[in-house]
């Protein structure tokens, strides 16, 4: 994500940084599911492989991570509430593979995986592999959760692009507010939802679909109260 840059990481606990490797399956005979290619559509997505990181005992690797990521990782789509476990909630950065960027796309999965090569082993893979495929030429997504009990925080937009880009604050309740972030001839590059709170601000990117980011902007309101 270029605009988005990590501030002093806080890790208060011990609960991992999960790595994971999405594919698009679809549903075969006795409710299997099957990986496809990622080009075909109208599949759903399952995790192909995911690793774990701990605190106790890879926090440089998580700290490396979390910056490395955060360059290459889909603004319009990160950071986001995806899950929840039992012990926390976790927001993800998402780098999704797009047909216009393929190459690009191809090297950071090849990268990811010499980083954390446990992703392709065995223990690790949770989806059954075709015989004439490789897993990372099944990747359509890469995802990197975080806890929520974790202090992550970002510069703020204003910090970042305060030369290219006008923020537009469009709806303000309880602490949540939802932005436009325009370029200076108005034309609209994405909506921001901003959240404050005792620890701190939080700025979530939510794409450019007004109705989307909206409902959003409702969503945190609603977890606040």
């Amino acid at each position: 994500m270029k605009s988005l840059k990590l501030k002093p990481l806080q890790l208060n606990d011990n609960f991992p940084l999960i790595i994971s490797l999405i594919g698009k399956v679809e549903r075969g005979v006795d409710e299997e599911m099957n990986l496809v290619d990622r080009d075909d559509s109208g599949c759903n997505f399952s995790t192909i492989s995911q690793i774990k990181l701990y605190p106790s005992s890879d926090k440089k690797k998580i700290e490396s991570i979390l910056n490395d990521f955060l360059n290459v990782c889909d603004d319009d789509l990160s950071p986001q509430c995806m899950w929840k476990t039992d012990d926390c909630d976790y927001m993800s950065l998402l780098l999704e593979y797009k047909k216009a960027s393929e190459f690009e796309f191809d090297q950071n999965v090849e990268r990811i995986i010499e980083t954390f090569p446990d992703l392709i082993q065995s223990e690790n893979v949770l989806l059954e592999i075709p015989k004439d495929k490789v897993i990372k030429n099944m990747v359509y997504m890469i995802e990197v959760a975080y806890p929520t009990t974790w202090d992550i925080e970002f510069f703020e937009p204003e910090l970042y692009c305060e030369t290219e880009f006008n923020l537009i604050r469009l709806h303000s309740r309880n602490g949540v507010s939802l932005l436009a972030k325009t370029r200076k001839d108005n034309t609209l590059v994405e909506y921001l939802v901003e959240e404050n709170s005792n620890s701190g601000k939080r700025v979530y990117g939510v794409g450019d679909d007004l109705h989307v980011a909206f409902m959003t902007f409702l969503s945190f309101i609603e977890i606040d109260n």
